[in-house]
């Protein structure tokens, strides 16, 4: 039989608030009645609420996680890694898929916020996204993962990687390596690191005295799929390329199948590049040379970085002071590329 703290109040012989006291460990209980207290407790079994506990103290050991898109392969790691770090902490992870959508998102903040969850770990932002900023303007925790804008710095802390540098540092290895003529499949243009991505190809293509061609720029539409039929139609137009760097794994896959389909060889022909690193990224054919996020380690990072911004809160009652990290990009080279 579950009963409630009235009824344990009674059996002690104290008041209801009494036994709440005892439960929440405050001092001022006489030993005598804590221990009668407990006795009961313990002889009845009585198990306190933890959500009706934790709604009390505005503290529900709950993060939310919000990503663009539970299909994109690279989201699962920091997934995983969010989790594990969550878990270990005693809290518990809801995840949020907005579809790239500001009123999915919108209604999911509004909804997290209702069940008093005590932060978010962001991995979906693009071009503006007041929906996060006012959710940091009212006193919630907030740690953005993946994707950042550069107004964000010193306003809302995030994890990421140098997504210019990491580009710039791929092109010039494929420029070192013989790649002159190099088309780009490029993401979604109102998400900063594909702006980044785009920069730090255009730069490495002019400090190595080559010139860029919008030509060779497969622009993101609807979907990643896109890409495979914008592969066909650049090799239709005739325009000559050595390389196709692309600004995800999943892109590179879809451009490998058309290349593929047309007698293209890779890399002989044709080296392509990715980023992201995803899990299935060795096991194609050929295995597709990347970039690693490590978004495992984000994932944690951003986790460990939103659990002490949650404890800060509740000591000081205000938000730390907003950090930017970065991690160190890794270039994988296998056989895709020469």
């Amino acid at each position: 039989m579950a009963f409630k703290i009235k009824e344990i109040a009674q059996m002690a012989s104290v008041s209801a608030a009494t036994v709440s006291r005892v439960l929440n460990n405050a001092t001022n209980v006489r030993e005598e009645t804590r221990k009668r207290v407990l006795e009961v407790i313990e002889k009845n079994d009585y198990q306190p609420s933890a959500i009706a506990q934790s709604l009390k103290a505005k503290h529900t050991h709950t993060i939310c996680l919000m990503l663009p898109s539970i299909q994109n392969l690279a989201y699962a790691p920091i997934t995983q890694g969010v989790e594990n770090v969550a878990r270990s902490n005693g809290y518990t992870v809801v995840l949020c898929n907005t579809n790239e959508d500001d009123e999915i998102e919108k209604e999911y903040i509004n909804v997290m916020k209702s069940r008093n969850v005590d932060g978010f770990v962001v991995t979906s932002i693009m071009g503006k996204h007041q929906n996060i900023v006012d959710l940091v303007n009212e006193g919630t925790p907030v740690v953005l993962c993946s994707r950042y804008s550069p107004e964000d710095v010193g306003k809302i802390e995030n994890w990421s990687i140098d997504n210019y540098k990491a580009t710039y540092t791929m092109i010039s290895r494929m420029i070192q390596r013989g790649c002159k003529k190099m088309a780009i499949a490029l993401g979604n243009e109102k998400i900063f690191y594909s702006r980044e991505r785009l920069r730090g190809y255009k730069d490495a293509l002019r400090d190595a005295g080559l010139s860029f061609d919008e030509g060779l720029v497969m622009h993101f539409d609807l979907s990643n799929r896109d890409f495979y039929q914008k592969t066909l139609d650049l090799l239709d137009s005739g325009r000559e390329f050595d390389s196709i760097f692309c600004t995800s794994d999943t892109k590179a896959i879809y451009v490998m199948r058309a290349l593929h389909e047309r007698g293209i060889r890779i890399p002989e022909d044709v080296s392509v590049i990715g980023f992201d690193n995803i899990d299935i990224a060795d096991s194609i054919y050929p295995s597709l040379t990347t970039v690693s996020q490590s978004p495992f380690y984000a994932g944690q990072l951003a986790a460990e970085c939103l659990i002490r911004q949650i404890e800060y809160k509740q000591k000081n009652g205000c938000l730390p002071p907003a950090q930017f990290h970065e991690i160190e990009p890794e270039l994988i080279i296998r056989e895709s590329s020469r």
